[in-house]
């Protein structure tokens, strides 16, 4: 009886051991670093326009609860967008060219369903912040130049999207995303001058929205 009760008890114990590691490497702290690009839709407001694409450059730390479920906190950087509009107030057409940048962190969750040979689908979304930088803006109107003040302001942010993450080397995973992100509205200062008229009440501001596609690299402790 014991000569075959002992082979039971050591083939279930190495089962619950192996079991117990699977566990291990789907669980635990990952740090991961992002590139990628950004492309603005329709600024709307007193912008009218996209304002162009950005590189982003990023980063952050996360932790794995399981196969089916990591969050993260990230943040990511953007120097590209410009502005590059037209607006017509009173009978007047305003060139404006300015150029925007921003900072955004955002806390991010994901659910990964399925894993098929080291390669996860997952579906997420991330609620934050995004500071917002307009630098100061030209402008020029009936042949006359000015200068429009800039500002940064700091509005909420989200972001909703999808992606696979592709195993590359043991706790090295290759993370190939898309995302609609919303960065809130940046705006300018109160402050303009143009041709030495000047007045303190010429704030302009719109909505700041992009399609990203993104490329990364996460590594799991």
């Amino acid at each position: 009886m014991s000569r075959v009760l002992f082979p039971v008890i050591f083939f279930s114990v190495a089962v619950c051991s192996l079991s117990a590691r699977a566990d291990e490497v789907d669980q635990g702290v990952y740090l991961r670093l992002d590139t990628g690009s950004s492309y603005s839709r329709k600024a709307g407001g007193d912008v009218g326009n996209d304002i162009g694409t950005s590189a982003i450059f990023g980063g952050g730390i996360g932790y794995r609860f399981n196969q089916y479920f990591r969050s993260d906190v990230t943040m990511s950087y953007r120097n590209g967008y410009k502005i590059d509009s037209t607006t017509v107030m009173g009978g007047q057409s305003y060139y404006s060219r300015g150029d925007v940048k921003n900072l955004v962190g955002l806390a991010n969750a994901y659910v990964e369903p399925i894993k098929i040979d080291g390669v996860r689908p997952y579906v997420g979304g991330g609620l934050g912040f995004a500071r917002n930088t307009i630098n100061d803006v030209t402008i020029e109107v009936a042949g006359l130049d000015g200068t429009l003040q800039g500002a940064t302001s700091t509005s909420f942010a989200w972001q909703a999207g999808a992606g696979i993450g592709i195993d590359i080397v043991p706790n090295v995973t290759a993370d190939i995303g898309y995302r609609y992100m919303d960065m809130g509205e940046p705006k300018t200062g109160s402050h303009v001058d143009i041709a030495g008229w000047t007045s303190d009440n010429w704030t302009s501001r719109g909505n700041l929205r992009a399609h990203e596609l993104q490329l990364g690299l996460r590594y799991q402790f």
